[in-house]
């Protein structure tokens, strides 16, 4: 990423902060598509991955982060 890129995304990731600042698994998810627009793919994974953590029992948030994986050719759809 560019300087310029770097810093509007800081700023962005900043205002969303303000929103996300619990921590929660729907703000996990959030984060996670914040990165995956940024095409911070890293992020977007370890992020879906705490959410996965922080509410085990809820299958949407395993779902979206398999959804997340094929979107980004990461897993091949069964």
């Amino acid at each position: 990423l560019s300087a310029a890129d770097k810093s509007r995304i800081k700023a962005s990731l900043a205002a969303l902060g303000d929103v996300t600042g619990d921590e929660t698994a729907l703000n996990q998810l959030v984060l996670a598509r914040f990165y995956e627009k940024h095409s911070l793919l890293i992020d977007a994974g370890t992020a879906h991955q705490h959410a996965i953590e922080l509410a085990p029992g809820v299958p949407d948030f395993r779902a979206a982060y398999n959804a997340f994986l094929v979107r980004n050719g990461l897993l091949k759809r069964r």
